[in-house]
């Protein structure tokens, strides 16, 4: 659990949670469950920001489950923001369910993607990315796609996307970007 942090960047970029580790052998798996950030404030001019991230492969399973992000407050000149992260491929199945991201305020001046609850790594078992929640968040930037829950690579054996839910958001864009809320766009 991180909480009560307070994190300024120029031009690096910030992890909350990081992982990187791949995991070789069939029968292991990657967890990264139950983690909690809250209560953060980060400043930046031009670094990304990730709160709980994954770029660890597995030849087993990823479970990214039962994480919570509350109470942040991420501002940035420009830069992408990420908040709930994977981009690590899978040999079997990804488990991406009952996350939170909620009270939370990002902003840009200039341009950056948001990113609430994504993959983009390849799944060659069943993606399950269902009972997630985006609750009471404002996102304010002047350009960049904002994609709320989102899985944007190939997986093999099925996707289940259910009871997710995006509760009292507020989104401004200024001058582009797409706005995507429950998308699958993967293969």
């Amino acid at each position: 659990s991180l909480s009560n942090l307070a994190t300024n960047s120029s031009t690096t970029s910030v992890y909350a949670l990081f992982n990187s580790g791949s995991v070789s052998n069939p029968s292991g798996n990657i967890k990264l469950t139950a983690n909690s950030v809250s209560t953060h404030t980060h400043t930046s001019a031009n670094g990304s920001y990730y709160g709980i991230y994954n770029s660890g492969s597995s030849a087993g399973a990823l479970y990214f489950n039962d994480n919570v992000f509350t109470n942040a407050a991420i501002t940035a000149t420009a830069g992408n923001r990420f908040i709930l992260y994977t981009t690590g491929n899978v040999n079997s199945n990804l488990s991406f369910t009952n996350n939170l991201i909620a009270s939370t305020t990002v902003s840009t001046n200039s341009g950056g993607g948001f990113y609430g609850m994504y993959n983009s790594g390849v799944c060659q078992g069943s993606l399950n990315l269902s009972s997630n929640d985006l609750n009471s968040n404002i996102l304010e930037t002047a350009s960049g796609p904002t994609y709320l829950i989102a899985n944007t690579a190939s997986v093999s054996s099925g996707i289940v996307m259910d009871n997710n839910s995006i509760n009292g958001y507020t989104n401004s864009i200024g001058a582009s970007g797409d706005l995507y809320g429950i998308v699958n766009t993967g293969s």
